[in-house]
C-alpha cells in the first residue's frame, strides 16, 4: 500500500486538482469498504492533534502543505501506561508515512495555511469500527469545518 500512495503523491498537483484545495478543516472520506478506508484529511492552520494510536496500520501521504509528527513510545512497565517521545519526522508535500497498528503519534501542522494528506487504513474490527467492521468516519457524515481530532483520533 505504501507504494500505492507513493505513486500518488509523486504527482501532487494532480491529486490537488481532483480533490481541491484544502479550504475548511475536515475529513472526507473518498473510499469505505471492510478491507480498506481512504480519507483526505484537511488539517486547518496550527491544528494540534494530542498523541493517539489509529489501532491499525496506516499510510500517510502529503500533497499539500506540511505535518510535523512526534512518535511516541510507552513507558515500559509503567502501570498508568505513559509514554515518552521516541522522535519526530516530518512530512512534506510528496512525502509519504506508514504507521503500524501499535504506533503512537502527535501531528502538528505548524503552517499558517492548511494542508491536505490522504490516508490509508486497514480497519481491525476494533473498538473504531462500525457496522461490518467499516472504519467509523465512513459511516458518519462530519461536515468540514468540524475539528479533525474529535473524529476518532484520527491524526
Amino acid at each position: 500500500m505504501r507504494q500505492v500512495v507513493a505513486r500518488a503523491m509523486a504527482d501532487p498537483a494532480t491529486v490537488l486538482r481532483q480533490l481541491g484545495e484544502p479550504k475548511r478543516g475536515g475529513i472526507e472520506p473518498l473510499h469505505c469498504s471492510p478491507e480498506l478506508t481512504i480519507i483526505n484529511v484537511l488539517w486547518p492552520a496550527g491544528q494540534v492533534i494530542m498523541p493517539h494510536n489509529h489501532a491499525m496500520w496506516a499510510v500517510i501521504g502529503v500533497y499539500t502543505g506540511r505535518e510535523d509528527n512526534i512518535v511516541w513510545r510507552r513507558l515500559p512497565d509503567d502501570i498508568n501506561g505513559r509514554i515518552e517521545a521516541a522522535g519526530a519526522k516530518t512530512l512534506g508535500t510528496k512525502d509519504v508515512l506508514s504507521l503500524g497498528a501499535d504506533a503512537i503519534h502527535s501531528v502538528v501542522n505548524p503552517l499558517s495555511r492548511r494542508r491536505g494528506t490522504s490516508r490509508l487504513d486497514r480497519e481491525t474490527h476494533g473498538p473504531r469500527s462500525g457496522p461490518g467492521g467499516q472504519h467509523r468516519i465512513c459511516g458518519a457524515s462530519r461536515a468540514p469545518s468540524e475539528n479533525v481530532g474529535e473524529a476518532g483520533h484520527c491524526g
